[in-house]
């Protein structure tokens, strides 16, 4: 029984247990003459035997099963591993031959417009149908708005894509930028149920550059604020002190003692050096988090390129 239990499937050793219980039973019964008290007792002493026989070689049966398993996962991984470490080198190397320094700026800086112009827009979405999920139970109607709101949402944002893609052909610029401040505040505020104060100073004037920049660390702050630091309430500045124009966005999240960069912190820190201006992150467990910008001050004059 051992044997077979130890070798086979589930079923071959259960079949093999009340089998070879049986056998066993039936020469007990044979050697004691069929004295039924004796047998009976001999019988039931013999069951708890076989049981623990059993239950010992179905574990070893399922040990050396777990341990093939292992093996071929293993066997598994270090094969894709060696194929991906090969694959990884033969794309690094047609990458140095192909490499165009032009052509991969201009990828960044496509990914970055639709990054800017679309990525607010999803988070609100995702904001809104997960406010709708939460009421569908409670208040059907609201939640039929909360539906009806992303879904505008999401036709805002198809029409961003089509004009981001029009106007990257035609080399214009997409985003206008004090209107843009206010429509950005005012949808975050709309779908979010967030609070947002804004200080603007609405004199200082700026080139397309810095625009860009402040309008894409508006919207990434904002959408990481709701999105990943749970924010209800923001605090936005915009202003210039001592030839120097000062950005600044606060929120009241979750904060965090380690401030990892993605893509549009990374982004937006490459365009903001670009233009010789600065970037600071302040976070804090349980102390919301903080973006505040530089920039070199322009006057008008100096402006009009």
């Amino acid at each position: 029984m051992a044997d077979i239990v130890v070798n086979q499937s589930y079923y071959p050793g259960i079949v093999a247990f009340f089998i070879l219980y049986g056998i066993s039973s039936i020469s007990i019964l044979t050697k004691l003459n069929f004295e039924n008290t004796k047998a009976v007792s001999a019988i039931l002493l013999d069951l708890p035997i076989f049981i623990i026989v059993y239950i010992i070689f179905f574990l070893i049966n399922h040990l050396l099963k777990q341990t093939e398993v292992i093996e071929a996962a293993l066997k598994d991984i270090t094969v894709k591993k060696l194929e991906k470490d090969s694959m990884y080198n033969d794309l690094k190397e047609a990458y140095e031959r192909v490499e165009n320094i032009t052509a991969l700026k201009e990828r960044n800086r496509i990914a970055r417009e639709i990054h800017d112009t679309v990525g607010h827009t999803l988070t609100t979405v995702l904001v809104e149908l997960e406010a709708a999920r939460r009421l569908i139970k409670k208040d059907l109607e609201l939640a039929e708005s909360k539906l009806n709101l992303a879904q505008n949402q999401v036709r805002k944002g198809l029409n961003d894509i089509r004009s981001s893609v029009r106007i990257l052909e035609n080399g214009q610029d997409i985003l206008d930028f004090y209107s843009d401040l206010e429509s950005i505040i005012a949808e975050t505020e709309k779908h979010s149920e967030a609070i947002i104060k804004a200080q603007i100073d609405y004199d200082i004037v700026l080139n397309k550059g810095q625009e860009k920049v402040i309008l894409s660390a508006l919207l990434e702050g904002l959408a990481n604020g709701i999105r990943h630091g749970k924010s209800s309430a923001f605090l936005f500045k915009l202003y210039e002190n001592k030839e120097k124009v000062l950005f600044s966005l606060e929120d009241n999240g979750k904060g965090s003692d380690i401030v990892t960069y993605g893509f549009g912190l990374r982004a937006m820190r490459e365009r903001i050096l670009e233009l010789n201006g600065s970037l600071d992150i302040s976070s804090k467990l349980g102390e919301g988090f903080g973006i505040y910008i530089t920039f070199p001050y322009y006057k008008k004059s100096d402006n009009e390129t």
